[in-house]
């Protein structure tokens, strides 16, 4: 968890997730996030920034996962900056809490693609939640 310093709390009535265009692929590790939206009552926004795979099935499985919790499913088209459409995303929702995932990646992956969660961490405007997936 990362919070700003110059954040005051007030709750977390409204909660942003980021996916990336791999989705959800444990289900598992999500049941403390379904707890904290039911804990607080929060509001769900879930957000795909699409970088060209098209993935239709992504909706669907939002849809899937979260059907006992109330949430609306948002789809971007950015292949430009993934952080940066994010970040603004969660600040026009005026979210009280941008959660995204943490993959594993071998040692290749790691050189090949950066981290949204990392690069998002250091310049976070919102309280940040990085869950494993």
């Amino acid at each position: 968890l990362v919070i700003p310093k110059d954040v005051a709390y007030s709750g977390f009535g409204k909660i942003v997730l980021a996916l990336d265009d791999e989705g959800i692929r444990s289900f598992g590790n999500f049941d403390f996030f379904k707890t904290l939206v039911n804990q607080f009552e929060s509001q769900l926004r879930v957000v795909h920034v699409d970088t060209g795979s098209g993935d239709l099935e992504l909706a669907s499985q939002v849809d899937y996962f979260f059907k006992d919790v109330p949430h609306e499913y948002t789809c971007i088209t950015d292949s430009e900056n993934t952080v940066e459409s994010i970040h603004r995303f969660a600040t026009d929702e005026n979210a009280d809490l941008l959660c995204m995932l943490h993959r594993k990646r071998s040692f290749i992956e790691r050189l090949l693609r950066s981290s949204h969660a990392k690069s998002e961490a250091f310049d976070t405007k919102v309280p940040l939640l990085v869950l494993q997936e």
